[in-house]
C-alpha cells in the first residue's frame, strides 16, 4: 500500500515526460528525498528508474498503435515485420494508384536508415521484378481501400516472404497471411489526392520506421 506522498510520486513518474531525467531530478521537483523515490519505484513492482522508463516506453508504444487503430489481434505481425526488414535483404513497397505517395516515402526513409529499399507502382514493375528476387528478399504491399481486385490477384503472385497494410476486413485483407489491419474511415473519401494521403496508413508506416530505427540504435553498439 501507499500512501498520498507516494501515490504522489507515481503519479508524477506516470504523467510526466521522465525519460531524460534521474532518481535526483525527480526527487528534487517534488521536494522529496531520493529514496522515497526509490521506495516508489520498488513498490511499483521495478528494481530501477531504468527499467521502469523501458516498461512506460513500451506502454506508451502500445498506446500509440491502439489509438491509431492498429488492429490489436495484429500486433504480433508488426513487430514480426520490422524484425523482417532487418534481416531482408532487399525491401520492395508496394504502392498502387491511391497509396503511391505513402509507399515512396516508406522507401526514401528506408534508404535514409542504410536499408536497401525499392518503390513498386505498376503491375508491370512488379511482373518484371518477381523474376529476379530471391528468398532473402521482403515484399510489403500498401493498400488503403483494400478493394483492389487487381491487387489481390497480383499479390497472390508473389511466392516470397510479403505482409499487406491494408483496411481491416476489406478483401486485401482477408486473402493475406501476414497482414495488418487499419481501422480507417474512407467511407466518404472520393479524390485520389485523399485516398493518396490517408493519415491513418501513413502514421501506421512512420511508426514501423520509428520500431525499426530503434532496433537498429539498440544493436548497433553490440555490433561495436
Amino acid at each position: 500500500m501507499m500512501n498520498d506522498l507516494e501515490i504522489r510520486i507515481q503519479e508524477y513518474m506516470i504523467d510526466s515526460d521522465i525519460e531524460d531525467m534521474t532518481v535526483k531530478q525527480i526527487a528534487d521537483n517534488l521536494y522529496v528525498s531520493r529514496a522515497l523515490v526509490y521506495k516508489v519505484i520498488k513498490k511499483m513492482g521495478f528494481n530501477s528508474l531504468g527499467e521502469f522508463k523501458k516498461k512506460q516506453e513500451h506502454q506508451l508504444r502500445r498506446n500509440f498503435i491502439y489509438s491509431h487503430n492498429i488492429v490489436e489481434r495484429d500486433l504480433k505481425t508488426v513487430k514480426q515485420l520490422i524484425e523482417n526488414i532487418d534481416t531482408y535483404n532487399i525491401i520492395f513497397i508496394i504502392g498502387f494508384h491511391g497509396t503511391e505517395i505513402v509507399a515512396k516515402y516508406f522507401v526514401r526513409q528506408l534508404i535514409n536508415l542504410g536499408k536497401l529499399a525499392i518503390c513498386i507502382t505498376d503491375k508491370y514493375q512488379l511482373i518484371s521484378l518477381l523474376q529476379i528476387v530471391t528468398g532473402k528478399d521482403l515484399f510489403i504491399g500498401l493498400s488503403n481501400t483494400g478493394l483492389d481486385e487487381a491487387t489481390i490477384r497480383l499479390f497472390r503472385d508473389i511466392k516470397h516472404q510479403k505482409y499487406v497494410i491494408t483496411q481491416y476486413m476489406s478483401p486485401v485483407y482477408e486473402s493475406s497471411e501476414l497482414r495488418i489491419g487499419v481501422k480507417d474511415d474512407i467511407s466518404n473519401v472520393s479524390t485520389r489526392f485523399e485516398r493518396e494521403t490517408s493519415v491513418e496508413l501513413m502514421i501506421v508506416v512512420q511508426f514501423i520506421l520509428i520500431e525499426y530505427r530503434n532496433i537498429k540504435l539498440i544493436r548497433k553498439p553490440e555490433e561495436e
